[in-house]
């Protein structure tokens, strides 16, 4: 890591939706906590209360959703910009004020557009009112902060973080463990798991989890989830219910569409609320009883339904009809979502993801195995999130989260940032080689921003926002992490065309700077945060002011313009632009002393070492016994031979005429 830098966490970014939303445009989702809204919709839809509601339905009346000039909405629309009194402002929707039912306020506000307190992941706004939001997002590791989307200005963290009072900060804990002392000992487990010397195992096939997750028990009974001795039933999964003691327990059936029955009538009625999908709710005639019964809905594959109507159709259903709704089969093979019109696709199912011409989805093809959801962006599949939320996607794999490879985004099975030369891709990361043979960034594009691998030019279609390659439709409609219109520029500041590959200016619409072929934000609301680390203000011609505390390079006042530093070395000064190495990237080791570096690359595959050891390989792991790392995919798995591949490096020509740092630590075979 760049030495006085920290860990590129942020905010939470839009990303695709899982489970989807309807009319939700393509990876406008936003995660918090436990809660997941659609930021922008399909144009004549707005959010409202997390979801995409048409511009003329009653919700959106309700709602008092308009334009910010307070005009009507029109069919092109597809964010709220203002918001009535009842109703709060957040992420371009319209939100319920009244805690019951809010998704953004924890507590109400006698001010217009305000909370009193915000729910789990977010800060009151200051500054809110009827047209800014109500509440700003915190970093994506804290669940509660004093300062909104700072790191180190946690207060309380997410279940599977440890907090640290010292530094204020939210730390990953071990993998499936939900406390921590820290990094490496687990004082709990999440649910289903057994905690060992400081470690969370799953309990074997046949064995279920006590209430405390400290023993496994082997338990044969059927629909049973947790034992509190061998053959001691002691919960039962949904549809069922305890009955019985001791060894007798057994799992009863809830009434048919009921997933929780009433204990109070000996399980022959349904909890409040509690029926399975496709199933509606009665509530008893008594209404001292908090139990009523659930009906079948009368339509076939209808998902929620009232006692006269289906109102939304299962997966892979849309909804037809102008009286007598229906629920026919979406005309895309494993499309999740077609709505009304089942012949056009909205969203795939989990674990499929969509094939576009333009912005129509055409075909859902599946994901790699264990992936949730997965993005096609004219580059092939990419997972992006994954089914276990206890992994997270690195080179289209769902793997164990290695916080020395990927930053989890708490909400879900997805990285929020990326280290140890990977490169972010919504969601992902990706090494240097997966992003090159993907098409998504070619290797002699890459360069290294401390440990984040970042991209100076893309694939025609595609530009560098952030350091992520990034469709150029979304950015120009102001929805990416570098959100505004117009971001990315020609040099003469009109904007770039449809097939560009870089841009050649900034506009500072959202504090957007230009450096080496992509536009940089200044604020930490972005998935990697890149530019943060290197630009604390930008003008208003996109050009950096003043540098932020640590940039690791040089920094030119007088034309905005940072000097990469030379190969291998990740931090550096200028004095009459004669360069001094002050730290050395990943992948190199400083082999001088008395204050002075010169930096030697590790041995191939190896991005921390001594001159003595490799600590740290390409993968985020130890080396083996040997104190060898395995080989990089480009070296194990492109078919070069060793002295082809030892040729390949990557070069990175930068601002100034700066060199950059070679990555030949990936694609290299070195000795020492």
């Amino acid at each position: 890591m760049v030495k006085g830098g920290g860990k590129a966490r942020a905010a939470p970014a839009p990303a695709a939706c899982s489970p989807a939303i309807a009319n939700c445009g393509t990876n406008k989702c936003l995660k918090f906590g436990s809660t997941q809204v659609c930021t922008e919709c399909d144009a004549g839809n707005v959010p409202i209360n997390g979801n995409c509601a048409s511009k003329d339905d009653s919700s959106v009346t309700a709602a008092g959703c308009t334009k910010a000039d307070g005009s009507a909405l029109d069919d092109t629309s597809q964010t709220c910009g203002k918001c009535g009194n009842a109703f709060v402002l957040f992420q371009g929707g319209c939100y319920a004020k009244d805690p019951a039912t809010s998704l953004i306020c924890a507590t109400t506000s006698t001010d217009a557009g305000k909370c009193g307190t915000c729910k789990d992941g977010l800060i009151p706004n200051t500054a809110a009112s009827a047209t800014t939001d109500a509440c700003d997002l915190c970093d994506s590791t804290c669940k509660t902060c004093s300062e909104k989307e700072s790191e180190t200005k946690c207060e309380t963290c997410y279940e599977g973080y440890y907090f640290d009072s010292n530094t204020k900060t939210c730390t990953a804990c071990p993998t499936n463990c939900a406390t921590c002392t820290n990094a490496n000992t687990c004082q709990t487990c999440k649910a289903g798991y057994l905690l060992g010397t400081g470690k969370c195992d799953a309990c074997a096939s046949g064995y279920l989890p006590d209430a405390n997750n400290a023993n496994c028990f082997s338990c044969s009974v059927e629909n049973c989830v947790q034992a509190s001795a061998a053959n001691t039933c002691s919960k039962c999964g949904p549809a069922f219910f305890l009955s019985g003691s001791g060894t007798s327990a057994t799992c009863g059936t809830c009434p048919t569409g009921c997933d929780q029955c009433d204990t109070d009538t000996n399980h022959q009625n349904c909890d409040t609320d509690k029926c399975s999908e496709g199933f509606f709710y009665t509530a008893n005639s008594d209404t001292t009883k908090n139990y009523g019964t659930c009906t079948k809905c009368t339509v076939e594959n209808c998902k929620t339904c009232s006692s006269t109507a289906c109102t939304a159709c299962k997966e892979g259903f849309g909804l037809v009809g102008d009286t007598a709704k229906t629920c026919t089969a979406c005309s895309i093979k494993n499309c999740g979502i077609c709505n009304d019109d089942v012949t056009k696709c909205t969203g795939c199912k989990a674990g499929f993801g969509p094939v576009k011409n333009g912005s129509a989805i055409t075909a859902c093809n599946q994901c790699s195995t264990g992936c949730e959801s997965c993005l096609n962006l004219g580059l092939g599949l990419v997972c992006d999130v994954c089914s276990n939320s206890s992994q997270v996607p690195v080179d289209d794999e769902c793997v164990d989260v290695n916080a020395k490879v990927c930053t989890k985004d708490p909400s879900s099975g997805s990285c929020a940032s990326c280290l140890n030369g990977y490169m972010f891709y919504h969601g992902a990361c990706l090494s240097p080689y997966k992003a090159s043979s993907m098409g998504i960034c070619s290797k002699d594009n890459q360069f290294l921003v401390g440990e984040a691998l970042v991209c100076k030019e893309c694939k025609a279609g595609f530009v560098p926002i952030d350091g992520t390659c990034t469709p150029i439709g979304d950015i120009n409609k102001g929805t990416t992490r570098a959100a505004g219109d117009n971001v990315c520029m020609k040099a003469d500041g009109t904007p770039i065309d449809a097939k560009a590959t870089k841009c050649e200016a900034c506009k500072d619409t959202n504090s957007n700077y230009f450096f080496n072929g992509g536009c940089y934000p200044t604020t930490l609301t972005s998935g990697t945060s890149v530019g943060s680390k290197l630009c604390q203000t930008a003008d208003a011609d996109g050009k950096c002011s003043q540098a932020a505390q640590n940039t690791p390079f040089p920094f030119d006042t007088n034309t905005g313009a940072f000097t990469l530093c030379p190969a291998g070395c990740g931090t550096c000064t200028s004095n009459n632009h004669a360069l001094t190495c002050t730290g050395c990237s990943i992948g190199y080791y400083n082999s001088a002393s008395g204050g002075t570096f010169n930096c030697t690359a590790c041995p191939s595959g190896c991005t921390v070492c001594t001159k003595d050891a490799c600590t740290t390989c390409w993968n985020g792991n130890s080396p083996d016994t040997n104190g060898k790392c395995p080989p990089p995919p480009s070296s194990s798995s492109s078919g070069l031979s060793g002295g082809a591949i030892a040729g390949i490096v990557i070069a990175v020509l930068l601002v100034l005429g700066g060199l950059g740092g070679f990555l030949g630590w990936w694609f290299g075979c070195r000795g020492k």
